[in-house]
């Protein structure tokens, strides 16, 4: 789209990980289910391959299970052992702190408010609905609206396009490696909050890094030049 506004602003949210800690209900299943293969890992083994929902993240996946569990691994089998085992738990993960709070207190600063993802459409409708965030966004892009999910960036994009904000005013909070990658591959600065399962991950340097989303107002509008705006976090 064109005519973007000159003094237009967005902040674009991740999901699994930065609003809802559901990555570690995730990844707590995944280290029960690898220990009961015989497999030894730690949070640090798994985080990378957290956030992603592409071709590259499944040969990543591939790697990690392969270096786990040896050659033989059935990658098939284990999706569906995490998949059974983590759906009843998932149903009651809880926000991260800060998470909902910031998203309300961007929109109160006047601010665009995206949420970008690599959930279906009609998983994130229903989590959106429990967490009482339903009408929270001005847009909503997920992994069935674009050819390519994270860390390719056609999720962050095709969000800018929808908000008629242009890349570069765009701020994306994130937590996991390919959702970093992916809003940098879009050219939008990036604040970054990991999650306890990504916090181990190698991020790029030309990322801010934050422990907490509480303060994380502040931090966004200095990604975009501004001035802090006069808004308390409630």
């Amino acid at each position: 789209m064109s005519g973007w506004p000159a003094a237009g602003r967005a902040a674009l949210f991740d999901f699994d990980g930065t609003i809802v800690d559901s990555e570690m209900v995730v990844a707590s299943v995944l280290l029960e289910l690898l220990a009961e293969d015989g497999a030894v890992a730690t949070l640090a083994d798994i985080g990378p391959v957290f956030g992603g929902s592409s071709a590259e993240t499944y040969r990543v996946w591939t790697a990690i299970l392969t270096r786990l569990c040896g050659p033989n691994v059935d990658v098939a089998d284990m999706d569906r052992r995490l998949e059974e085992r983590s759906a009843p738990r998932l149903s009651t993960a809880p926000v991260r702190a800060g998470a909902v709070e910031l998203v309300r207190a961007a929109r109160r600063a006047g601010w665009r408010v995206g949420l970008g993802t690599g959930r279906r459409r009609a998983q994130l409708t229903a989590e959106l609905a429990r967490l009482g965030l339903a009408n929270a966004f001005d847009a909503i892009c997920t992994v069935d609206d674009v050819a390519h999910g994270k860390p390719e960036p056609d999720i962050y994009l095709a969000l800018a396009d929808d908000l008629d904000v242009p890349p570069a005013r765009c701020a994306v909070v994130e937590d996991s490696l390919p959702g970093v990658r992916a809003a940098l591959a879009a050219g939008m600065p990036v604040l970054l909050c990991p999650s306890p399962v990504t916090a181990a991950c190698h991020f790029p340097a030309a990322v801010r890094r934050i422990d907490s989303l509480t303060m994380g107002l502040d931090e966004l509008a200095g990604l975009l030049d501004d001035e802090p705006p006069n808004i308390l976090v409630v």
